[in-house]
């Protein structure tokens, strides 16, 4: 005699298109010229500790005003994780406008053009707000993804793409974690 298994069921297709997409706030600073400056003081301050300690406590005051000072020069950048298809559609769209060329031993040669426009896209669909230190935002624009990307200091750069690099890998990796340590409250103690 075999007995029917009662098996629930449940609608995939539903589960996926309602599902949510984590965003992150990325601070920069476009005034470069004060970062210098914050490099500078706290190099010098580092050399005046060894050196000279009346010297390093001036030079801490004035590092400190102007660490104050550039919370008025912080921006901030939000970044929404997309869709796979989404990310799919874009380098589709730019490796068709951008064909790779290969040289003659098969190897791709490197195309500027297409790493730029692949990366103004990515962007372009990444980035939600641009907001200001005083709170207003910013429309996201094709124009403004250029003046970012041609305009803003290299370590913006570096604020955006490290920003969606923790979207595309920290759901995973938190998912990691949660499941190590499950699996480690879950094994049975060696003391019995």
């Amino acid at each position: 005699m075999t007995e029917q298994l009662d098996h629930k069921t449940f609608d995939l297709i539903s589960v996926l298109a309602g599902r949510s997409y984590p965003a992150l706030d990325v601070p920069v600073y476009f005034n470069e010229e004060l970062g210098f400056k914050l490099f500078q003081l706290e190099r010098d301050r580092r050399e005046a500790l060894l050196l000279d300690a009346d010297n390093a406590k001036d030079l801490d005051k004035e590092f400190q005003a102007l660490a104050k000072a550039s919370e008025d020069e912080k921006f901030t950048i939000t970044l929404k994780s997309i869709p796979e298809q989404v990310r799919r559609d874009v380098i589709a769209s730019v490796a068709s406008e951008f064909p790779a060329k290969r040289n003659m031993i098969g190897q791709e040669d490197p195309n500027p053009d297409g790493d730029q426009a692949l990366t103004k896209k990515l962007w372009s669909v990444y980035i939600q707000a641009v907001t200001d230190p005083e709170g207003a935002v910013s429309i996201v624009t094709e124009e403004t993804v250029d003046s970012i990307y041609n305009l803003a200091p290299i370590g913006v750069h570096k604020a955006i793409n490290t920003g969606i690099g923790e979207l595309q890998g920290g759901a995973d990796a938190g998912f990691e974690s949660a499941a190590k340590e499950l699996d480690f409250l879950s094994a049975a103690s060696p003391e019995g």
